[in-house]
């Protein structure tokens, strides 16, 4: 119960921070500003048991010095409870005729309680690149490291790991309020592994006119696949909406 208490301030705390950016005096601009809510359920395949998860976020996009998306969220399911927190930085944009680069970095902290078994602490650091093409399409980039600290609770014991880690992802504007996407990445918003394991996602959105997006999701957690040959491990459905503020 402990847990969940830390985890409820840290929330309310990055939100409260991340606001705090985003309406400070030095922003030149407020973007867009979100709560986002999220379902998801993964399937009893490869290791991964069959559950169910809820998460609830707040997402902002603000003019400071570049552009910045910053995300917080907090996750629970059946026994873990997890925490991200997430910022995005593009100080320099070079704009082309028909194209645009952006340069930039990311930076992200995940907290997992899994229970009575561990806790773990992510860091991800990335360099981040996105070229936006003309025909409303862009291409994300980004490769890093991660940093794992656990506590394995019944052992009494902690580890520590570092590993690669990088973000593909493909998004293309279908009509003027769709989109879909397509991801090959070592990590997501609340996954973060020991070992740097493909997952594939492929999904979309819809915006109503009321101000609410409508995403779904579905994406395959692929076992090692760079050292061994391919071995599907398991399989998330996520879906849920996008509240604009």
């Amino acid at each position: 119960m402990k847990s969940r208490h830390v985890l409820a301030a840290a929330f309310a705390t990055a939100v409260a921070v991340l606001g705090q950016v985003a309406f400070s005096e030095d922003v030149t601009a407020i973007n867009s500003q979100y709560i986002e809510t999220t379902f998801y359920s993964n399937t009893d395949l490869g290791t991964e048991a069959k559950s169910k998860f809820a998460s609830i976020a707040y997402g902002s996009n603000i003019s400071f010095a570049g552009e910045w998306n910053l995300y917080s969220g907090l996750r629970l399911g059946d026994e873990c409870r997890e925490f991200t927190t997430t910022a995005d930085f593009w100080p320099e944009i070079l704009d082309l005729e028909n194209s645009r680069f952006s340069f930039g970095g990311k930076f992200t902290y995940h907290f997992f309680d899994y229970g009575k078994w561990c806790y773990e602490n992510d860091l991800l650091l990335e360099p981040f690149l996105r070229y936006t093409g003309e025909h409303d399409w862009h291409l994300d980039l980004s490769a890093g490291f991660t940093f794992k600290a656990q506590e394995v609770k019944i052992l009494n014991m902690w580890t520590f790991d570092q590993n690669f880690s990088f973000h593909v992802e493909f998004v293309k504007k279908i009509t003027e309020n769709s989109e879909a996407h397509v991801i090959l990445s070592t990590h997501d918003v609340f996954r973060y592994y020991k070992f740097p394991s493909p997952l594939y996602t492929f999904g979309g959105s819809y915006a109503f006119s009321s101000g609410i997006q409508l995403h779904a999701d579905l994406q395959f957690h692929c076992c090692d696949m760079f050292t061994t040959k391919f071995f599907l491990n398991g399989q998330q459905f996520s879906g849920g909406f996008r509240f604009y503020l």
